[in-house]
């Protein structure tokens, strides 16, 4: 049987501990999903994507097949990079937005995050159990896009 292809996993976000909680999920319950890098503001996710110094070399940083991205974050915001990734033509990236609580419970963020075509909108303030769920939910829809 062939083995199944690893989807390569970008997160961004400004706070170590909740890039911490989300790649120790993704390594406990997701097999498929591999992170390929961690950065914390928009200006390093628009430098990873387009493979822009640091990040040109694409063996050592491959193209994602996942952005999780944190809306609030240093220098360019998770708006900004969307708004970014409009004019973009990156058709396999698969955008999730982990978001804080109050976050998404705002109308006005969520609405203006899926005017920006995000695929899912998550709650970075879960429990364990739940932060598990919703990492074998986006494993399961990147094997069904397969």
């Amino acid at each position: 049987m062939a083995r199944k292809q690893k989807y390569c996993v970008l997160i961004a976000d400004d706070f170590a501990i909740d890039r911490l909680l989300l790649r120790e999920a993704i390594h406990a319950t997701a097999p498929l999903l591999q992170v390929v890098a961690e950065v914390e503001d928009g200006n390093q996710v628009i430098a990873y994507l387009n493979g822009d110094e640091p990040y040109s070399d694409r063996k050592r940083y491959p193209f994602p097949d996942l952005l999780l991205i944190d809306l609030n974050m240093p220098r360019k915001n998770g708006f900004e990079v969307l708004e970014w990734l409009q004019w973009q033509s990156f058709p396999k990236l698969k955008v999730v937005v982990m978001a804080a609580q109050f976050e998404m419970d705002a109308l006005t963020p969520r609405h203006r995050a899926l005017q920006l075509r995000v695929e899912q909108f998550y709650s970075k303030s879960v429990n364990y159990d739940e932060r598990i769920c919703s990492v074998r939910t986006l494993q399961e829809e990147l094997e069904d896009r397969r």
